[in-house]
């Protein structure tokens, strides 16, 4: 499915289109309910949506023939310049799948060991 030019953001024009909301007013609706305050629930939200716009757009862009076009470039510039950046090198030369749903498990797997450090303590 390519996104192409709508993915950099999200319309709410009529009621209609509030549908995509659903999922996150269960999460931020959880959230309150365990005793997260509001700063900290609509800063997760706001990480969360990041995280998966920014996973979206990256696998759209990443499944287009020839790949993410942003990696080749890094590796032409580090062939360009063939000194410094060892641990990116051996990064970008692993070609690791950043784009699918391993990635995506990793990411939220992440965002909830964060939000997990931030929960409510217990009196």
């Amino acid at each position: 499915m390519d996104t192409g030019q709508w993915l950099a953001h999200f319309r709410f024009t009529t009621p209609r289109d509030l549908a995509i909301a659903a999922p996150a007013e269960v999460i931020a609706e959880r959230m309150l309910a365990a005793g997260f305050d509001r700063v900290v629930v609509s800063r997760a939200m706001h990480l969360l949506v990041t995280i998966c716009r920014g996973f979206a757009q990256d696998a759209v862009i990443g499944a287009r023939a020839g790949g993410h076009p942003q990696f080749e470039d890094l590796r032409a510039a580090f062939a360009a310049e063939r000194r410094g950046y060892p641990a990116l090198r051996r990064l970008v030369d692993a070609r690791v799948d950043n784009n699918g749903v391993e990635q995506f498990t990793f990411d939220i797997d992440a965002f909830i060991a964060a939000i997990e450090r931030l929960a409510p303590r217990p009196a």
